[in-house]
């Protein structure tokens, strides 16, 4: 039997294995690197840094074996009254409640199954998340039998 971590389960042997194809590379399954900090801590300089010791940065977007998300783009939809405070800068957006915690989790647990995500597009200007506009990421899996 193998743990499967994410669920904190036990997972039967079914005789198949998940082999990845990210953008061609089989073999390697996603995994995720959290970069955390203050406001203006420096984590997008860090998360940066890695991309360009990694070659990802001058690379065509739909070839990045690397891809950075950003929490900002999963601010909840702000109420009318919060937004009015937003308008005149007193609504905290570093407070956790500012996020959508449970959609953070749900994208985190599909980027590590191999499914499609649609990343939400956050608008500065009206504190609100463009309602046609996501970021789509998806890590092809192909199965594969052992036996």
């Amino acid at each position: 039997m193998a743990e499967d971590v994410s669920e904190g389960r036990k997972c039967g042997d079914t005789g198949m294995r998940f082999v990845s194809k990210m953008n061609g590379v089989e073999g390697k399954t996603p995994f995720l690197i959290g970069v955390a900090g203050g406001t203006a801590s420096g984590k997008s300089t860090v998360c940066k840094r890695i991309m360009e010791k990694l070659g990802q940065v001058d690379m065509d977007t739909t070839q990045r074996q690397v891809v950075c998300i950003s929490q900002d783009s999963f601010y909840r939809e702000l109420t009318p009254a919060e937004k009015a405070k937003a308008e005149k800068g007193l609504f905290n957006f570093d407070h956790p409640d500012a996020f959508n915690n449970d959609l953070i989790v749900q994208t985190l647990r599909d980027i590590l199954a191999g499914k499609k995500c649609e990343i939400p597009v956050y608008d500065y200007r009206t504190n609100s998340r463009y309602m046609f506009m996501y970021y789509i990421m998806h890590c092809v899996f192909e199965m594969e039998q052992t036996w």
